[in-house]
């Protein structure tokens, strides 16, 4: 019974597409686009996944080291890459008396662990990117 009801659907959209007004005989079969992968997520310090955070604080203890004003050009469920400005607390003469220092930065999340990033790495553009682990 359930076979005789699909081919009925089938014959019957044969025919309407036979019925169109639009008599071209090259057309184009259509595809299906593939669902993408769920895309993986940083945990913020209350461990709370996010995707696409506009911040991360890298210290939760103190929050002296973080980065803000992020603009995400890629996220995936591989990595993710953005630019932002980060902050630093320059722990001189201690961390306690020290002063915050602000630069652009490219921020850059990787190797993913049961869908939660691991890891960030941040490029200032001295040569010298940093690669810090991220809250689990």
């Amino acid at each position: 019974m359930r076979v005789l009801g699909i081919a009925a659907v089938v014959a019957t959209t044969a025919l309407m597409a036979g019925c169109s007004s639009n008599s071209s005989s090259n057309s184009t079969p259509s595809t299906v686009t593939p669902t993408p992968a769920n895309p993986a997520q940083v945990k913020d310090c209350h461990s709370q996944p996010q995707t696409r955070p506009s911040a991360i604080i890298i210290t939760c203890a103190d929050g002296n080291h973080s980065v803000s004003d992020i603009t995400w050009s890629s996220w995936t469920d591989s990595s993710a890459r953005g630019t932002g400005t980060e902050h630093r607390n320059n722990c001189q003469p201690s961390c306690a008396e020290g002063h915050t220092v602000s630069m652009p930065v490219t921020v850059e999340l990787t190797t993913p662990v049961n869908g939660i990033f691991t890891q960030m790495t941040l490029d200032s553009g001295n040569g010298k990117p940093e690669t810090e682990p991220l809250h689990r």
